[in-house]
């Protein structure tokens, strides 16, 4: 929110890498995509990371990342709205986060599990199958190379925005381990780690590996380089100087 406050108020988003948002979105997208399919599109199917039948605390998971992943989708469509960069890169950005819509949110649409009817929830089943094998790593790595590209550029993020994520995404790191249904691990290997992630544990790291970047990030930008300071200042100084 405060990131968000920040530039509606001054109605631009120059240097805020639109991939660094386009990452993070994904990412929130993926865990709503996967909380929704285990607590309401599989009602029937799912033994682990929901309670059965349902409880409260499902439910609000789900409010959880529905909210986060709104959040996230609020940010990014202001930013590429004020972004000075080229239309071609916005669509380019806008075609990526459309292309992962196809085979994250529209399987959920086009697939609503019919407990009257048979097999119907096999293609939503297929899909996020290849998610929590394929999808969800690549979306963790996505997570840490939002760090590299907003990297250079750390100062032009909002210093009370970082330090809230921070904090606030490490503690929902750490609640979620207990929050979802698993079967007790009577030891720890990394086949079952791995097992672990795959599941339900992606739900954890992915929202650990937000908190780490926002943390680095929050170190970069109050210690800022000077030549990062002037560019997230001053960003419309920049051409004219480098014209002449």
């Amino acid at each position: 929110l405060p990131q968000l406050r920040r530039v509606l108020a001054k109605g631009d988003s120059s240097n805020i890498s639109l991939y660094y948002l386009l990452f993070n979105l994904i990412s929130a997208t993926e865990q709503f995509s996967l909380g929704f399919f285990y607590i309401v599109s599989h009602y029937d199917d799912s033994r682990i990371f929901v309670s059965t039948p349902r409880n409260v605390g499902d439910w609000l998971n789900l409010t959880q990342l529905t909210m986060v992943w709104i959040m996230f989708l609020a940010l990014f469509a202001t930013c590429i709205f004020f972004s000075p960069d080229t239309r071609g890169h916005k669509a380019c950005v806008l075609a990526i986060y459309i292309s992962f819509l196809l085979i994250s949110i529209v399987p959920l649409i086009i697939d609503p599990v019919n407990a009257e009817v048979p097999y119907s929830g096999w293609f939503s089943g297929i899909v996020f199958g290849a998610h929590f094998l394929w999808v969800g790593p690549i979306v963790t790595f996505l997570g840490v190379l939002a760090l590299v590209v907003q990297w250079p550029k750390a100062a032009a993020l909002s210093i009370a925005g970082l330090r809230a994520q921070a904090f606030i995404f490490a503690f929902v790191a750490l609640f979620w381990i207990v929050r979802v249904e698993y079967p007790v691990m009577e030891r720890v290997s990394l086949r079952i780690l791995q097992n672990w992630y795959l599941s339900v544990g992606w739900v954890a790291v992915d929202n650990a590996v937000f908190a780490v970047t926002q943390f680095v990030l929050l170190c970069l930008a109050k210690h800022p380089k000077p030549k990062e300071v002037d560019s997230a200042a001053r960003p419309d100084e920049e051409e004219p100087l480098l014209a002449s």
